[in-house]
């Protein structure tokens, strides 16, 4: 265990997520420190970790901590540390670099794995955005493995004798977790309703009769096997013609808007297939500059991707492990009847972003005007 040869561990979260729960019993077992602060603390982190009389050498993330982190004015106790490593889940790839650069944090340790799931994978030895591995020569031996969706219809890519396909090296697919009953560690209990339980079982993928739990995520799986995470199923929605990764598109503007809280989803507009994009974002100050805001868009975001409607709200709400509630969100979609803030909608042959009004917002619901 990496820890009890540092020293003290540092907490700063709320104590029921997987991170946290991996801490705690990890230094019950092996009788190292653990240094505990609420969750709204975590931006004394630093002050924290300098601490004389307890310097941590290790400390706990989620990756909107990191965010949060970065997001605040740079100081001299950014680098003063004794950090030497942290471990925790959901860094975005886009901060990575940024992040260890700024704390001067020797090696970042993340790891995947979900509450009700039987997969556990970890990057022990802190390759850049990786979330894990798989032995290339030997991938029989692990309990889990990607395998390959259709991209137009969801459904699982099946080979002559009806098994799963999986991925090789260079290619992206599902990660599922083989379930035998006789070992705790890779049983699928799953959840208390056992019918809900059922759907994330999937048969016959390594061979005929066996059973996987699917994790409803996309990982990209390199030439050595490492392992990164690139879409939830569900968060893709489909424009034009293409498929469009919420992941991709909120990352991307929340750091045009300077890492202001930001929600991307798919919502359907009249007449037209598929989703369009919608952003949500934080802005408080009303600091932004819409025309310029659109200036940055099409950088980096092709056309299809690009947000067809924009709303500007003084605060995104968050859940209890800083995640965005996205529900709510796309429940009020642009309904002006329900949403008072802000709203744009991105006119493609102006290029540009026009105030949502009543008049325009009756020509969109009767297809008078083009996405």
């Amino acid at each position: 265990m990496l820890v009890t040869m540092v020293g003290t561990l540092y907490l700063a979260c709320f104590a029921r997520i997987l991170k946290e729960n991996v801490a705690i019993f990890s230094n019950l077992i092996y009788g190292t420190l653990l240094r505990i602060r609420d969750h709204n603390g975590a931006d004394q982190m630093t002050n924290t970790v300098e601490s004389k009389d307890l310097l941590c050498a290790a400390a706990l993330y989620i990756g909107e901590i990191c965010r949060f982190l970065l997001n605040k004015p740079p100081k001299p106790e950014d680098k003063t540390h004794k950090v030497q490593f942290m471990i925790g889940i959901g860094l975005r790839p886009q901060l990575w670099v940024e992040f260890v650069a700024r704390f001067n944090i020797p090696k970042v340790l993340e790891f995947y794995g979900s509450t009700e799931g039987n997969i556990g994978l970890a990057n022990l030895v802190g390759q850049v955005w990786a979330i894990g591995h798989l032995p290339v020569l030997f991938p029989k031996l692990m309990p889990f493995l990607l395998i390959k969706k259709d991209p137009q219809s969801g459904g699982y890519l099946r080979d002559k004798n009806g098994l799963c396909i999986p991925c090789k090296p260079g290619e992206t697919g599902e990660v599922v977790g083989i379930t035998r009953e006789l070992f705790p560690g890779v049983r699928y209990d799953g959840y208390v309703n056992r019918k809900a339980a059922q759907k994330k079982i999937i048969k016959d993928v390594r061979k005929k009769g066996d059973s996987a739990f699917t994790s409803g995520d996309m990982l990209y799986m390199d030439e050595l096997g490492f392992l990164y995470f690139q879409d939830r199923i569900g968060d893709t929605f489909r424009w034009h013609g293409e498929n469009v990764s919420t992941m991709e598109v909120e990352a991307y503007i929340s750091k045009i808007v300077e890492g202001k809280d930001t929600a991307v989803f798919g919502i359907k507009m009249p007449g037209c297939e598929g989703a369009a994009g919608m952003a949500v974002i934080a802005d408080p100050e009303d600091s932004l500059d819409i025309a310029d805001l659109l200036q940055e868009i099409k950088k980096v975001l092709p056309p299809y991707a690009r947000p067809v409607i924009l709303r500007i709200c003084n605060k995104i709400d968050l859940t209890g492990t800083f995640k965005i509630q996205k529900v709510s969100l796309k429940k009020e979609g642009f309904d002006i009847s329900v949403v008072s803030d802000h709203m744009y909608f991105l006119n493609t042959q102006q290029t540009k972003y026009l105030p949502l009004t009543a008049d325009l917002y009756q020509n969109i619901l009767q297809s008078k005007v083009g996405y």
